[in-house]
């Protein structure tokens, strides 16, 4: 459900840019409008409702639109706090998205890289002791196979 309302936000984001460009707006406000109107509004499960009631819905959808519905409300502030990023951004009038996504998420991206050499670390340090438990495993193994009787080793 969180990939179908993501997809359905996303979409909705994409829609609502190119048409307020299309009329006219100017770039910055396209974006800045286009994220606020992302979100699927609570009417929605009104209409969801009704559709069911009309017999224009399958429980089934029903449930989906209900869902996505829920998610999309849940995502929102998220959402919001991005388009707020987003509006710094095309205020500083960088050219392209990379660069934006760089200013705007520039603290989490130095976080990450922190912890990316950390996980590398830890992985590092997983490795050498898989390794080193499946040695240990074959010389365990080794030392009882020539430890047993031969009539033991025969009978396998």
């Amino acid at each position: 459900m969180l990939s179908a309302a993501l997809i359905v936000i996303a979409a909705k984001t994409v829609l609502n840019i190119f048409l307020l460009r299309k009329t006219g707006s100017s770039p910055q406000i396209a974006l800045v409008a286009g994220l606020s109107m992302a979100q699927i509004g609570e009417f929605s499960f009104v209409l969801a409702a009704a559709g069911l009631g009309a017999g224009v819905l399958q429980f089934d959808t029903y449930k989906v639109a209900i869902a996505v519905t829920a998610v999309s409300l849940l995502v929102s502030p998220l959402w919001v706090s991005m388009m707020h990023r987003l509006e710094n951004i095309a205020s500083e009038h960088l050219l392209t998205y990379r660069k934006a996504f760089a200013v705007a998420y520039a603290g989490e991206l130095s976080e990450l890289s922190k912890r990316g050499a950390a996980l590398a670390g830890a992985r590092w340090s997983l490795k050498l002791r898989y390794r080193a438990f499946r040695l240990a495993r074959h010389h365990r193994r080794r030392a009882r196979l020539e430890n047993k009787p031969e009539a033991d080793i025969t009978e396998r």
